[in-house]
């Protein structure tokens, strides 16, 4: 696999955006306050009467997801790489893959345009065979990484109180029959709770996996939802005006579910629905959510990864998104 820097740079906003919207506990109210002059040179302040939002996210270029993505520069991560992940610590950006057999990490130092130095974390005795996919969060102070396996497990890396250093592995408890051939995950931070929601490439499931307040916890709550398709290969979640959502993506539909949690990932779905997009959805792969501009946008890509497809969802997850793809990227 290679990773293509600035294909990934864009998902570096999707990722910002989505935890940045996650936080509302309700529809937000944007009201900002500048002055009517201002001359080059001048400094100026900006003013926010906004209401509910616990965390603001400033972005001067606002329209720019939009536009076609720049794939100027490749760097080979490995045989069999599916997932990756990025993170920006005390401004050092890196980048894990997910290979078949091992994690690697690039480190780009303070830019994404550097080229970046390759680490091969290794295999862990063996627990990253057929690895699928990895996510990060810090908990307390503490990075943590979720690692699916086809293998049909997690592991557990424990990084301590930087990325940068070498991890630990953990075999997470997984009891769930349908916890069948993990193909992608999402991992997100719910009311204090930490819940990761799989794709299963084998059976009709989604697995709910509730950490509860910390990633440290070695037997999470197993839960699963059932869905329509098979060849389950892509999940993403975000909370939109108080209600969180799911998107799952399937190798061999033209159709995603989506399911809608209400106020939390805890609550059983209130409803599990087939939508379609003004467009060929077949055979899309991982997909990503991003608020920008007042606008949800999802993203995800083609079988052999040369289609880059973006669904525009308007003002509301609940709409039904419209279709444009960006060929050759």
């Amino acid at each position: 696999m290679s990773i293509t820097k600035m294909q990934k740079r864009g998902f570096i906003t999707l990722i910002a955006c989505t935890l940045s919207s996650m936080l509302s506990a309700q529809c937000p109210t944007t009201t900002y306050n500048i002055p009517d002059t201002i001359c080059a040179g001048d400094v100026f302040s900006v003013t926010n009467s906004g209401s509910s939002s616990s965390s603001y996210l400033w972005d001067f270029c606002a329209g720019e997801i939009k536009g076609s993505p720049n794939t100027s520069s490749t760097y080979s991560a490995g045989s069999g790489s599916l997932g990756s992940d990025i993170i920006l610590e005390n401004g050092n950006w890196y980048v894990f893959v997910a290979n078949n057999g091992s994690i690697s990490k690039f480190d780009f130092g303070n830019s994404l345009s550097n080229v970046p130095t390759h680490t091969n974390l290794g295999s862990f005795g063996g627990l990253m065979t057929q690895a699928s996919d990895i996510k990060f969060a810090n908990d307390n102070g503490t990075w943590y990484a979720l690692v699916p396996s086809w293998q049909n497990r997690i592991t557990r890396l424990t990084f301590g109180n930087s990325v940068a250093n070498v991890p630990t592995a953990n075999q997470m408890v997984i009891t769930s029959s349908n916890f069948n051939f993990p193909y992608n995950m999402t991992l997100e931070y719910d009311n204090g709770n930490y819940v990761a929601l799989t794709a299963n490439l084998i059976g009709n499931f989604i697995t709910v996996a509730d950490f509860g307040t910390t990633l440290a916890n070695d037997t999470p709550a197993v839960s699963t939802i059932a869905i329509t398709g098979t060849a389950t290969v892509g999940v993403a979640a975000a909370k939109d005006c108080g209600n969180w959502y799911a998107f799952v993506t399937h190798a061999n539909s033209s159709t995603m579910n989506k399911i809608e949690f209400g106020n939390s990932l805890s609550n059983v779905p209130s409803s599990v629905t087939d939508i379609s997009a003004s467009g060929d959805l077949f055979s899309s792969r991982q997909i990503e959510l991003v608020r920008e501009n007042g606008e949800w946008i999802a993203f995800t890509v083609d079988g052999g990864g040369t289609i880059l497809k973006r669904l525009n969802f308007g003002s509301s997850l609940d709409s039904i998104p419209v279709y444009s793809s960006t060929p050759g990227y």
